[in-house]
């Protein structure tokens, strides 16, 4: 095997690796002696058929094993003299033939060539988190309000932010009716209709109106708009209201806590204090682990691979332009407001790192389980991430790598188990479906968030805790 060697820019490496014939004629055979004993064929006992018979039908797949096996030794001679990051990538990649060389080329990045600073025995806040009374109120209120039903108000009544709403609509382009439909529903604000961009003063257009008013405002039809012939045009809406619907909290006593599994109202309002201190223990935690991190990364100065900058701000770009398409509801969708939104398989949601998997911004994330927001905290950001906040946080995520790799952290398959439990939970769906969507590359991102997690961990449980007097 031969290297050569030259930069792409910061800390950012190529390596064109080369195998002689002699080299690729060895794994052949090599490879050629393992798939021989495996092999049956009719008229054959197992593992009995003539070498020059196996070679006649697989030499196409001994070939591509014998490459895929000379890509892993490329990439192990490589880690073994530089501290790679792990993201190849191969701009060129040869074609394996026997009696000839086979040569590729990789890139990737590498670890800056520093010292790590201590990141054992730093301080961090140990206040006690409290709920007041005020807390406590709010959140009972959230809750009752929350699981109230829906009832249709007064004919009377007006429409308020909160209410949902059956309405009928027709678009008219120069005049001409396009399109009418009825039984349609969306929040009263901001209001929705499928294929339909309103103009901002529309989208609160029903608060104060009442049942049967018709209200008039002018849109663009976007291109899931159909007639799709009138996609791009400008339109005039008119918008009748049916009816309006709107929940109608109870009060906490012992008869409603009962519904939820509580014997008691008292019981109850326990129940949702431990959930705000163990939401704010949590927040606190993460506030620490942010402060602890950012401690560790002021006491070093290193730049950032060119190549793993340009990949992370090249996916940053593409989160933001699907974040700014607003989420389109199926037309027919009944939004009930006693159920939580859903997200089906076509979501997009992607990670704060420059790996692939993320969470979307309407994501549900049940309260049975912590959903935790440090390093790789979730950005729901409306504008794209500017290159040295990208920097900063790439800066944060190599720290992190650098102390796993210190600390020989591993990730187990349990470990793993864990992670897509706790991910299936959150979305509420089944573990084992959660499981199959999961690709190779998601896989790889998975396993090192939950490597930096737990350098995250190291540092945090060592920590020193300094209590507010």
């Amino acid at each position: 095997m031969q290297t050569t060697i030259s930069d792409k820019g910061v800390l950012t490496k190529e390596f064109k690796i080369t195998f002689s014939k002699e080299e690729v004629n060895q794994k052949y055979q090599e490879k050629l002696k393992e798939i021989a004993p495996q092999v049956e064929m009719p008229g054959y006992r197992k593992g009995k058929v003539s070498p020059r018979i196996v070679e006649m039908k697989y030499k196409n797949t001994i070939l591509e094993e014998v490459q895929k096996d000379l890509a892993r030794a490329g990439i192990d001679h490589i880690n073994k003299d530089f501290k790679t990051y792990g993201d190849f990538e191969f701009p060129h990649f040869g074609e394996v033939k026997l009696n000839s060389e086979f040569s590729y080329q990789l890139v990737t990045s590498l670890f800056p060539d520093i010292e790590l600073p201590e990141y054992k025995g730093l301080k961090i806040d140990g206040e006690t988190p409290t709920v007041s009374t005020e807390e406590l109120d709010k959140a009972v209120q959230n809750f009752m309000t929350q699981v109230a039903e829906e009832q249709e108000i007064a004919d009377d009544s007006k429409c308020e932010a909160q209410d949902m709403v059956n309405f009928s609509y027709t678009v008219k382009v120069d005049q001409q009716v396009v399109k009418t439909e009825a039984n349609k529903f969306s929040a009263a604000t901001p209001l929705h209709i499928a294929g339909v961009k309103l103009d901002e003063s529309a989208l609160n257009a029903l608060i104060g109106t009442k049942k049967g008013e018709m209200i008039q405002c002018k849109a663009t039809l976007e291109n899931n708009f159909e007639p799709n012939e009138f996609q791009g045009k400008e339109a005039e809406i008119s918008i009748t209201i049916v009816s309006i619907k709107r929940k109608a909290a109870a009060a906490l006593d012992d008869a409603f806590a009962a519904k939820f599994g509580m014997p008691s109202a008292s019981k109850m309002k326990e129940f949702i204090t431990d959930r705000i201190l163990h939401e704010k223990k949590q927040a606190a935690l993460n506030s620490n682990r942010e402060k602890l991190l950012e401690a560790i990364c002021s006491k070093v100065s290193f730049e950032i691979p060119e190549k793993l900058l340009k990949a992370t701000l090249k996916n940053l770009a593409h989160e933001h332009d699907h974040a700014d398409h607003d989420h389109v509801h199926d037309e027919n969708c009944n939004h009930d407001h006693n159920h939580e939104h859903v997200h089906d398989e076509n979501c997009n949601h992607d990670h704060h790192h420059h790996e692939e998997h993320v969470h979307g911004e309407n994501c549900d994330h049940s309260h049975d389980h912590d959903h935790e927001h440090d390093h790789a905290d979730h950005d729901h950001a409306t504008t794209p991430a500017s290159e040295e906040s990208t920097k900063d946080r790439l800066k944060k995520q190599i720290i992190l790598e650098m102390i796993a790799q210190k600390e020989s952290i591993a990730v187990t398959e349990n470990d793993f188990s864990q992670y897509i439990h706790k991910l299936a939970a959150m979305y509420k769906m089944p573990t084992k479906d959660l499981a199959n969507r999961i690709t190779e590359s998601m896989a790889m991102d998975i396993s090192r968030e939950i490597k930096l997690t737990k350098a995250l961990d190291i540092i945090t449980t060592n920590a020193i805790t300094d209590v507010a007097k």
